[in-house]
């Protein structure tokens, strides 16, 4: 008799009712992650999204310096401004720069006043540009870095060559911990779910979250990683090959635009000639929505869509390109 509880004891109405009696399914789910990821249960904390985990642990931590992209996701200035500590900013590497000599002499110039006063954060791939590091990079940079934290925001990894062995690499760097989320490899934005993958911050240190996740977004989410584990692959291994021959097509055949290379589940566009702001909203009138940032005025960030939207972009930039189709140029 469970007679401790706090909550309705009565009959329910109808079976689809017995799902929510209790808070969650965390504990399973918490299993089911740490057998798709290979990582512990003991280094895995799980919360409601990716941006719960990073609010906890930048919170919970007074760190005196925190290095972030410049070009990033509001989400991380909008966390990190509450922290009363000193930002700096750094230009994350292009496609045209060498990652590891960047990482190197501009990322950790200054000098570490004591142990762990300072934190990286690297976000691989990168939102909005979906630059990648290497697994070997990224250990590389810890070690260059031991005194240092670093936070590895690695949601869209799915979508690289050659996704991260989080194993492998709480294995080799104990100043890491790296950030995962269901929504962008799964396609379960709704769920609200995210993991932290550390061997440092357990939830003896940050705490479990407030309440349990929610039992049929847990069910759901163990069902991707499992029953439909080879599906969601395979659909990953479509976006990647629409993004590349999409990106491909772009950067032969229209003279006025280009494509950078990614490794996330969308890409950058640029031009040197349009005003993209201008692109975007024309597009915007017929039906095809990509984001234009105002910080990022040059470019529009283009998230790969099936084989058939792909084809209608690329006819419609085709038609801007050639001049069929008017968009005033830059304010150079």
């Amino acid at each position: 008799m469970r007679l401790h509880k706090n909550e309705y004891s009565g009959e329910y109405p109808d079976k689809r009712f017995d799902i929510y009696r209790e808070y969650g399914e965390s504990e399973k789910l918490l299993e089911t992650v740490s057998k798709y990821t290979g990582v512990s249960v003991e280094n895995i904390i799980l919360d409601f999204g990716a941006v719960a985990l990073i609010e906890r642990v930048i919170s919970f931590y007074y760190w005196k310096e925190y290095y972030i992209p410049q070009k990033v996701w509001h989400t991380y200035k909008s966390i990190l401004q509450d922290s009363h500590s000193n930002i700096s900013f750094y230009e994350a590497p292009t496609e045209n720069k060498d990652e590891m000599k960047f990482f190197q002499n501009v990322i950790f110039k200054s000098e570490v006043k004591s142990r762990y006063d300072n934190v990286t954060i690297i976000v691989s791939p990168s939102n909005p540009d979906g630059s990648f590091l290497q697994q070997q990079e990224v250990i590389d940079v810890c070690k260059m870095n031991s005194l240092s934290w670093i936070l590895l925001d690695a949601t869209y990894h799915d979508y690289s060559f050659e996704p991260y062995d989080f194993k492998l690499l709480l294995e080799q760097c104990n100043n890491l911990s790296i950030f995962w989320s269901l929504s962008k490899s799964f396609g379960l934005a709704g769920a609200r779910i995210g993991a932290l993958f550390s061997t440092v911050f357990r939830k003896e240190i940050l705490g479990e979250p407030r309440l349990g996740l929610n039992t049929s977004a847990c069910e759901i989410a163990i069902l991707a990683m499992t029953s439909y584990k080879d599906f969601f692959e395979k659909q990953r291994a479509l976006i990647v090959y629409e993004r590349e021959e999409f990106s491909m097509r772009v950067n032969r055949k229209l003279q006025k635009m280009s494509a950078y290379r990614s490794e996330a589940n969308f890409f950058l566009l640029k031009s040197d000639v349009f005003d993209m702001r201008e692109l975007q909203s024309w597009l915007s009138k017929i039906g095809v929505l990509v984001r234009w940032f105002e910080d990022w005025g040059e470019f529009l960030r283009i998230t790969v869509g099936s084989r058939f939207e792909m084809n209608v972009l690329f006819e419609k930039l085709e038609e801007v390109d050639n001049g069929k189709i008017y968009i005033p140029e830059r304010n150079k």
